[in-house]
């Protein structure tokens, strides 16, 4: 039930950032207040995020390459159990009393989400844009080219560049569609250069470098934002991709 929700919001990583830190202040508070209900919200806050977590990572592993998934479920597998056997090993060896156990595992947490949204690059502000612009409707009162760069945009904000892409290039397709022949834009020739890119982008199963998107987004913008059918502005910045 939680994961499914978070995920309503979030991107894994973000999940995933959240499984770390919030054990780890909840484990922090707790060893201010040792005492039976402190040490149930520090077990019920570390075995949720355990749970949720666990359930993250089956939704990080449909991004690999089909190719390597299965090496990589199978070392991600063999790493938590060699970290579940070891956290085992020194509970029971060192058998400390809560509050030092309890401020351990919490400083262990919160290095760990600290370590991890290095690693990841996890954008705030990306995680701030999918949360209130997620349930945001589709644009109905403009032209489809520009509905469709709308789109485009949405998406781009919410990590989603893949499908940005896809949408941006139906945006350039539709507005060619159109307009007579006789009236080609200056610019379409920049954006015949960028469809290969956009095509390997698409083809693989990997996310596309931001670099890429921002150009394509810009080009498209400026396409459909001079359609004389429109109301002629450029309707987009790409800085909110950054």
């Amino acid at each position: 039930m939680v994961t499914a929700r978070l995920h309503r919001w979030l991107e894994p990583n973000g999940v995933l950032l959240l499984c770390l830190a919030v054990p780890g202040l909840i484990s922090a508070i707790g060893v201010l207040t040792i005492g039976n209900a402190g040490v149930l919200a520090i077990a019920f806050a570390i075995g949720l995020g355990s749970g949720v977590a666990s359930r993250s990572i089956t939704v990080l592993h449909a991004s690999v390459a089909i190719l390597a998934r299965g090496r990589t479920i199978a070392r991600s597998q063999l790493l938590f159990q060699v970290a579940g056997l070891i956290g085992a090993c020194l509970a029971v060896q060192l058998a400390p009393t809560p509050r030092p156990g309890f401020a351990a595992v919490s400083l262990l947490l919160i290095a760990s989400s600290v370590l991890y949204v290095s690693r990841s690059r996890v954008s705030l502000r990306q995680q701030a844009s999918r949360m209130i612009l997620g349930n945001r409707a589709p644009s109905l009162h403009a032209t489809l080219p520009q509905s469709l760069l709308i789109e485009a945009q949405r998406l781009s904000e919410l990590g989603a560049y893949r499908m940005a892409l896809v949408v941006a290039d139906a945006a350039v397709r539709v507005l060619v569609q159109h307009r007579e022949p006789t009236d080609r834009h200056p610019r379409l020739d920049d954006w015949a250069a960028l469809e290969p890119k956009m095509a390997d982008a698409t083809r693989e199963d990997v996310t596309p470098p931001v670099e890429l998107v921002e150009d394509v987004l810009a080009l498209a913008n400026a396409l459909v934002g001079d359609d004389p059918t429109g109301p002629g502005t450029h309707w987009y910045s790409t800085r909110s991709l950054v």
